[in-house]
């Protein structure tokens, strides 16, 4: 004998995993960051680590900018240090951008920013990590003069 029972509806929120939080920035390093003018910083020359409440932060969202040196209000540099934009192809590869968003820290707190590049100023310049959550890093990017000049 088989019976049917009538259908019931059920409802169910589903709420989405809050974003992972970082309260901390910190240099992986304390070697000093240095370039000559037209090249490039070291391979992974920038590695931070991200924690929450003294725990390693793992997929922290982190926005990287190089930021002029006024400490009231650093805005976004258009001289100096760069990175090439990820989302360019072909000549266009090596186009310079300033912000990067879209970083987000490894399963161990940690993130390796991509490769910077100098254009022809020299001098000391600013990146600055930030977090959603307000967390702030600021590293001094020094460029030299070419030899000779």
């Amino acid at each position: 004998m088989r019976h049917t029972a009538p259908a019931v509806e059920v409802g169910a929120t589903v709420k989405a995993k809050p974003a992972p939080k970082a309260d901390k920035l910190a240099r992986t390093s304390d070697k000093e960051l240095t370039a000559t003018a037209g090249k490039a910083f070291a391979e992974d020359a920038v590695e931070i680590k991200a924690t929450y409440r003294g725990e390693l932060a793992a997929g922290v969202a982190v926005t990287a900018t190089m930021v002029t040196n006024d400490p009231q209000r650093p805005v976004e540099n258009d001289k100096g240090p760069y990175f090439k934009d990820p989302a360019a192809t072909g000549h266009d590869g090596d186009k310079p951008v300033r912000t990067l968003t879209g970083l987000t820290t490894d399963a161990n707190g940690l993130l390796k920013l991509p490769k910077i590049y100098t254009d022809a100023h020299s001098g000391t310049f600013l990146l600055r990590l930030t977090t959603a959550d307000g967390a702030v890093l600021t590293v001094k990017l020094k460029v030299a003069a070419p030899a000779g000049s």
